[in-house]
């Protein structure tokens, strides 16, 4: 089964909550829909704090409610600390 891929980029903190949120709901949406995982790529990511962390587990909430999978793809070393550090590093694959 191929994962629905969404795109993040830029500093995920409180100013792009809306727009971010918005994004991920659509894409989770999108791939209970196609009956798919999702994959947040977050290789452009620059900066992501707690904000940006519960809108990931938020959308991880939904696809497994679903029956379905998150993955976070090419998070930089900045962001992978930050699910390392919170426990979260079963988000993250490569």
């Amino acid at each position: 089964m191929n994962a629905c891929v969404v795109q993040l980029e830029g500093d995920i903190d409180l100013s792009v909550r809306a727009r971010v949120t918005t994004q991920l709901r659509s894409a989770v949406e999108e791939a209970i829909a196609a009956d798919r995982d999702l994959s947040i790529d977050a290789s452009r990511v620059t900066f992501m704090d707690s904000t940006g962390i519960g809108l990931v587990v938020e959308a991880s909430l939904a696809m497994s409610a679903e029956g379905h999978d998150v993955h976070l793809s090419g998070a930089p070393e900045i962001v992978r600390r930050v699910f390392e550090i919170t426990g979260l590093s079963a988000l993250i694959v490569d």
